[in-house]
């Protein structure tokens, strides 16, 4: 199929048109990665959260699920700026993790470094590894 006939298609103008001319793309959703990390004694859930604050972060656990949301605001006034390309997203983003029910939910830290937020969980004694002598 040729790039021509690609062009007249209506799902290619609505959809890759936008991104190729170079226009405005503003309904792009905040996301948010995540790892789950076990060691010998911890779990720890790595969250990628660029330009998120402390102050705009709601940590949280139910029902033995993390619940991570973050607010990531523009950086511009929408009025007052020119927008040729927006792919950044922002808005409110939430995840809810479910722990391996090992995780010791009462005692868990988090911090938030350079973007990544890490949220820490020791494990249970008893589901810690114990030598037998």
């Amino acid at each position: 199929m040729s790039l021509s006939i690609l062009r007249n298609d209506p799902f290619y103008r609505d959809v890759f048109a936008p991104l190729n001319e170079g226009r405005v793309v503003s309904n792009l959703q905040p996301i948010m990665n995540c790892d789950l990390i076990e060691t010998e004694n911890d779990f720890h859930v790595h969250a990628d959260l660029p330009g998120v604050e402390e102050k705009d972060l709601d940590i949280s656990v139910e029902n033995n699920c993390l619940i991570l949301k973050a607010q990531r605001d523009r950086k511009h006034e929408v009025n007052t700026s020119k927008e040729h390309r927006v792919e950044r997203s922002f808005g409110q983003v939430q995840r809810c993790l479910k722990l391996p029910k090992t995780a010791d939910v009462s005692n868990c830290t988090a911090n938030l470094e350079n973007g990544v937020l890490t949220v820490s969980f020791p494990k249970l004694p008893e589901a810690k590894p114990q030598k037998i002598q």
